[in-house]
Protein backbone atom coordinates (compact mmCIF):
# COMPACT_ATOMS: atom_id res chain seq x y z
CA UNK A 1 0.00 0.00 0.00
CA UNK A 2 1.80 3.40 -1.41
CA UNK A 3 1.11 6.16 1.13
CA UNK A 4 0.39 9.14 -1.55
CA UNK A 5 -3.10 6.80 -1.95
CA UNK A 6 -3.95 6.70 1.25
CA UNK A 7 -5.98 9.97 0.87
CA UNK A 8 -8.15 8.87 -2.26
CA UNK A 9 -9.28 5.60 -0.69
CA UNK A 10 -13.10 5.72 1.16
CA UNK A 11 -14.76 3.63 3.44
CA UNK A 12 -15.72 0.22 1.85
CA UNK A 13 -19.07 -0.06 4.15
CA UNK A 14 -19.89 4.20 3.89
CA UNK A 15 -18.60 4.91 0.41
CA UNK A 16 -17.88 8.50 -0.54
CA UNK A 17 -17.51 10.75 1.35
CA UNK A 18 -16.17 8.86 3.98
CA UNK A 19 -12.22 8.93 3.72
CA UNK A 20 -10.28 6.07 6.19
CA UNK A 21 -7.42 7.01 8.40
CA UNK A 22 -4.34 4.97 7.75
CA UNK A 23 -2.76 3.36 10.91
CA UNK A 24 1.08 2.33 9.61
CA UNK A 25 2.71 -0.57 11.40
CA UNK A 26 5.51 -1.18 9.09
CA UNK A 27 6.28 1.22 6.47
CA UNK A 28 9.66 1.30 4.32
CA UNK A 29 10.13 3.55 0.74
CA UNK A 30 6.59 5.09 1.49
CA UNK A 31 4.85 2.15 1.30
CA UNK A 32 2.72 0.11 4.04
CA UNK A 33 3.09 -3.49 4.53
CA UNK A 34 1.66 -4.27 7.98
CA UNK A 35 -1.04 -1.77 9.22
CA UNK A 36 -4.69 -1.01 8.95
CA UNK A 37 -7.32 1.86 7.22
CA UNK A 38 -10.12 2.83 9.61
CA UNK A 39 -13.18 4.54 9.11
CA UNK A 40 -14.33 7.55 11.12
CA UNK A 41 -17.78 6.59 10.67
CA UNK A 42 -18.78 2.99 10.86
CA UNK A 43 -15.18 2.44 13.09
CA UNK A 44 -14.49 -0.53 11.41
CA UNK A 45 -10.70 -1.10 10.59
CA UNK A 46 -9.70 -3.19 7.11
CA UNK A 47 -6.68 -4.60 7.66
CA UNK A 48 -2.92 -4.14 5.49
CA UNK A 49 -0.39 -6.99 5.42
CA UNK A 50 2.26 -8.14 3.08
CA UNK A 51 1.42 -4.68 1.56
CA UNK A 52 -2.31 -5.63 0.21
CA UNK A 53 -5.17 -4.14 2.11
CA UNK A 54 -8.17 -6.31 2.89
CA UNK A 55 -10.95 -3.44 1.76
CA UNK A 56 -13.90 -6.12 1.36
CA UNK A 57 -17.00 -5.00 3.94
CA UNK A 58 -17.55 -7.38 6.62
CA UNK A 59 -18.23 -10.45 7.11
CA UNK A 60 -14.28 -11.23 5.66
CA UNK A 61 -13.00 -15.15 5.18
CA UNK A 62 -9.78 -15.63 5.47
CA UNK A 63 -7.65 -14.30 2.19
CA UNK A 64 -4.82 -17.26 2.07
CA UNK A 65 -1.68 -17.33 -0.01
CA UNK A 66 -1.65 -15.13 -2.90
CA UNK A 67 -2.43 -16.41 -6.16
CA UNK A 68 0.28 -16.39 -8.95
CA UNK A 69 -0.29 -14.35 -12.21
CA UNK A 70 1.35 -13.86 -15.61
CA UNK A 71 3.12 -11.06 -17.18
CA UNK A 72 1.73 -9.65 -20.15
CA UNK A 73 4.49 -9.38 -23.36
CA UNK A 74 6.56 -6.29 -23.98
CA UNK A 75 4.26 -6.19 -27.33
CA UNK A 76 0.57 -6.33 -25.52
CA UNK A 77 2.12 -3.78 -22.86
CA UNK A 78 2.94 -0.86 -26.01
CA UNK A 79 -0.93 -1.01 -26.77
CA UNK A 80 -2.36 -1.09 -23.49
CA UNK A 81 0.06 2.04 -22.94
CA UNK A 82 -1.00 3.74 -25.81
CA UNK A 83 -4.66 2.72 -25.74
CA UNK A 84 -4.68 4.63 -22.27
CA UNK A 85 -4.30 8.17 -23.85
CA UNK A 86 -2.31 9.29 -21.02
CA UNK A 87 1.20 11.27 -22.47
CA UNK A 88 2.59 12.78 -19.39
CA UNK A 89 1.70 13.73 -15.47
CA UNK A 90 0.44 11.57 -12.89
CA UNK A 91 -2.28 10.24 -11.42
CA UNK A 92 -4.01 6.75 -10.82
CA UNK A 93 -4.48 3.71 -13.41
CA UNK A 94 -6.66 1.22 -12.18
CA UNK A 95 -6.00 -2.34 -12.78
CA UNK A 96 -9.52 -4.62 -12.01
CA UNK A 97 -9.03 -8.33 -11.95
CA UNK A 98 -6.15 -10.68 -11.93
CA UNK A 99 -5.65 -10.47 -15.81
CA UNK A 100 -5.10 -7.02 -15.67
CA UNK A 101 -3.10 -7.06 -12.76
CA UNK A 102 -0.79 -8.97 -14.69
CA UNK A 103 0.00 -5.65 -16.92
CA UNK A 104 1.34 -3.71 -14.23
CA UNK A 105 4.66 -4.38 -14.70
CA UNK A 106 5.52 -4.25 -18.60
CA UNK A 107 3.03 -0.99 -18.64
CA UNK A 108 4.29 0.71 -15.79
CA UNK A 109 7.82 1.01 -17.22
CA UNK A 110 6.44 2.82 -20.12
CA UNK A 111 4.38 5.06 -17.79
CA UNK A 112 6.87 5.83 -15.04
CA UNK A 113 5.00 8.43 -12.95
CA UNK A 114 1.83 6.85 -13.15
CA UNK A 115 0.27 5.33 -10.00
CA UNK A 116 -0.82 1.83 -9.92
CA UNK A 117 -4.15 0.63 -8.01
CA UNK A 118 -4.72 -3.38 -8.55
CA UNK A 119 -8.29 -4.52 -6.98
CA UNK A 120 -8.86 -7.46 -7.40
CA UNK A 121 -11.09 -10.39 -5.61
CA UNK A 122 -8.48 -12.34 -4.02
CA UNK A 123 -4.67 -11.05 -3.24
CA UNK A 124 -2.22 -12.09 -5.96
CA UNK A 125 1.52 -12.60 -6.63
CA UNK A 126 3.83 -11.70 -9.59
CA UNK A 127 7.27 -9.63 -10.74
CA UNK A 128 4.35 -7.34 -12.50
CA UNK A 129 2.57 -5.95 -9.21
CA UNK A 130 6.09 -5.48 -6.85
CA UNK A 131 5.71 -1.82 -7.19
CA UNK A 132 1.58 -1.42 -7.30
CA UNK A 133 -0.57 -0.89 -4.55
CA UNK A 134 -2.99 -3.90 -4.49
CA UNK A 135 -6.51 -3.82 -2.75
CA UNK A 136 -9.03 -6.51 -2.17
CA UNK A 137 -12.62 -5.47 -2.44
CA UNK A 138 -15.84 -6.60 -3.10
CA UNK A 139 -18.74 -4.79 -4.55
CA UNK A 140 -18.23 -0.96 -5.41
CA UNK A 141 -14.79 0.64 -5.56
CA UNK A 142 -13.09 2.09 -2.09
CA UNK A 143 -12.01 4.79 -4.27
CA UNK A 144 -13.33 8.52 -4.40
CA UNK A 145 -15.10 9.83 -7.49
CA UNK A 146 -13.11 11.06 -10.06
CA UNK A 147 -9.50 10.35 -8.84
CA UNK A 148 -9.03 7.79 -12.00
CA UNK A 149 -7.18 8.22 -15.28
CA UNK A 150 -7.77 5.14 -16.71
CA UNK A 151 -8.70 1.68 -16.02
CA UNK A 152 -7.74 -1.64 -17.17
CA UNK A 153 -10.11 -4.70 -16.96
CA UNK A 154 -10.28 -7.71 -17.29
CA UNK A 155 -13.71 -9.08 -18.03
CA UNK A 156 -13.80 -12.06 -16.03
CA UNK A 157 -13.22 -10.15 -12.74
CA UNK A 158 -16.84 -8.63 -13.89
CA UNK A 159 -17.21 -5.38 -15.51
CA UNK A 160 -18.36 -3.20 -12.34
CA UNK A 161 -19.79 0.17 -15.16
CA UNK A 162 -21.35 2.13 -12.47
CA UNK A 163 -18.05 2.24 -10.17
CA UNK A 164 -16.02 2.60 -12.97
CA UNK A 165 -17.64 5.53 -13.85
CA UNK A 166 -17.97 6.85 -10.45
CA UNK A 167 -14.41 6.90 -10.43
CA UNK A 168 -12.71 8.16 -13.83
CA UNK A 169 -11.87 11.28 -14.48
CA UNK A 170 -13.96 12.43 -17.68
CA UNK A 171 -12.54 11.53 -20.37
CA UNK A 172 -10.66 8.23 -19.02
CA UNK A 173 -10.38 5.25 -21.04
CA UNK A 174 -11.87 1.67 -19.93
CA UNK A 175 -9.49 -0.82 -21.62
CA UNK A 176 -11.53 -4.22 -21.75
CA UNK A 177 -8.96 -6.97 -22.55
CA UNK A 178 -9.10 -10.16 -23.41
CA UNK A 179 -12.36 -8.57 -25.55
CA UNK A 180 -13.57 -11.90 -25.48
CA UNK A 181 -17.67 -11.66 -26.32
CA UNK A 182 -18.53 -8.50 -24.75
CA UNK A 183 -21.70 -6.44 -25.85
CA UNK A 184 -20.15 -2.75 -26.32
CA UNK A 185 -24.09 -1.49 -25.91
CA UNK A 186 -23.87 -2.00 -22.64
CA UNK A 187 -20.41 0.98 -21.97
CA UNK A 188 -22.74 3.04 -24.58
CA UNK A 189 -25.64 2.63 -22.08
CA UNK A 190 -23.64 3.35 -19.08
CA UNK A 191 -22.48 6.61 -20.74
CA UNK A 192 -19.10 5.57 -22.28
CA UNK A 193 -18.32 6.11 -25.94
CA UNK A 194 -16.48 3.22 -27.59
CA UNK A 195 -12.80 4.73 -29.08
CA UNK A 196 -11.17 1.17 -30.54
CA UNK A 197 -13.18 -2.15 -31.25
CA UNK A 198 -10.99 -4.99 -31.68
CA UNK A 199 -10.15 -8.99 -31.15
CA UNK A 200 -7.82 -7.83 -28.71
CA UNK A 201 -9.59 -5.52 -27.04
CA UNK A 202 -12.47 -2.69 -26.29
CA UNK A 203 -11.11 0.76 -25.80
CA UNK A 204 -13.63 3.31 -24.30
CA UNK A 205 -13.70 6.72 -22.92
CA UNK A 206 -16.10 8.30 -20.38
CA UNK A 207 -18.66 10.81 -21.83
Amino acid sequence: MHLPLTDRLVCPRCGPPFGLVLLAEVVADREVSEGALGCPNCRDAFPIHRTIADLRPPPRAPLGEPLEVGVCDPEKAIRIAAALGIVDGSGIVLLLGAGAAGCAGPVSELLPDIQWVAATAAPVESSAVVSVTRLIYRGSIPLHDSVVRAAICDPRHGLPLRELRRTLLPGGRVIVTPRGSIDPGQFEEAGFTVIVDEDAALVLEKG
